[in-house]
């Protein structure tokens, strides 16, 4: 394998791992069942927004560009809107053509 074909598939890799971490919260787990609860628990405030407290610093920097408004929080809605946009990865059971 050349180095940038071995490049390619680390920062490939690397995406992939950032990003299912963000697609559990927002599609509710592994499975894909009870859409949402993985997203209801980790709101722990119950206002209906992620925010970096509520989800440690290191998911935050991963689910924060669904933040659509800039104002620090992440609804359910803008982290199903950057699914769909590409922004968060692929949704489970759902693949690209």
């Amino acid at each position: 394998m050349n180095p940038k074909t071995l490049r390619m598939t680390l920062v490939t890799a690397l995406a992939l791992g950032l990003a299912a971490p963000a697609t559990a919260l927002a599609c509710g787990g592994k499975d894909g069942k009870d859409k949402g609860a993985h997203f209801q628990r980790k709101d722990t405030n119950q206002d209906g927004f992620l925010t970096e407290a509520e989800v440690g610093a290191e998911r935050w920097q991963r689910i924060k560009v669904a933040d659509s408004n800039k104002d620090n929080k992440v609804s359910k809605d803008e982290m199903m809107a950057a699914f769909k946009e590409g922004k968060l990865g692929k949704r489970h059971g759902q693949r690209k053509s």
